[in-house]
């Protein structure tokens, strides 16, 4: 019966879209290859391909769930040849359907975070295009849980030219920066590593 939990877990829609940051991301785990995703989600929901790396430049990996904005997930491979053992996972956009255990997912804003995480968190300040990106969870409730991942946030489009510079200077911020809190950004990408 042990043996059953694993398939029973994985069909299972709320821990399928789960998160759990160097473990897995819904159906890709640290040893998923592009042969198995196919098999498991269908060759329509995986598209090979190049991905966009944090420097800008693009890596081969793959897109699961490329047409449904809700569930996409771009995947770089660590094992480029055989398409296999992702060094990375990420989500990004408005929203999307995967989240953590304590349900921080892209969309989440910084004020809802802060609830999840029982105390203010530090941000590196925006800048450009670059996003805000989590500093410290400051040991608070999601400092185990998301201290292996990057979660940036974006700025909502309202925000004027002197709250964009209040909050630009490429310092740190804490959460509870009165500009910041007046925009009270979302999470607009959240970055797993398996490596």
């Amino acid at each position: 019966m042990l043996a059953l939990l694993p398939a029973v877990a994985h069909t299972d829609p709320a821990s399928f879209r789960l998160i759990e940051p160097g473990v897995r991301v819904g159906p890709v785990d640290r040893d998923a290859s592009l042969d198995a995703l196919r098999k498991s989600l269908g060759p329509r929901n995986v598209a090979a391909g190049r991905v966009l790396a944090e420097d800008g430049s693009r890596v081969p990996g793959v897109v699961l769930y490329p047409g449904d904005p809700q569930r996409r997930i771009e995947i770089a491979w660590s094992d480029t040849v055989a398409r296999r053992n992702p060094a990375w996972a990420r989500m990004r956009g408005r929203s999307n359907a995967w989240r953590t255990a304590t349900g921080v997912r892209v969309g989440t804003t910084l004020r809802e975070i802060e609830k999840l995480n029982g105390r203010a968190l530090t941000i590196w300040g925006f800048g450009g295009a670059r996003p805000g990106r989590v500093r410290s969870w400051n040991d608070g409730a999601l400092d185990d849980e998301l201290s292996p991942a990057r979660v940036s946030f974006g700025l909502p489009k309202r925000a004027t030219a002197r709250e964009i510079a209040a909050v630009s200077q490429g310092t740190v911020l804490p959460s509870g920066d009165p500009t910041l809190r007046r925009l009270n950004p979302k999470v607009n990408e959240i970055l797993i590593r398996f490596e």
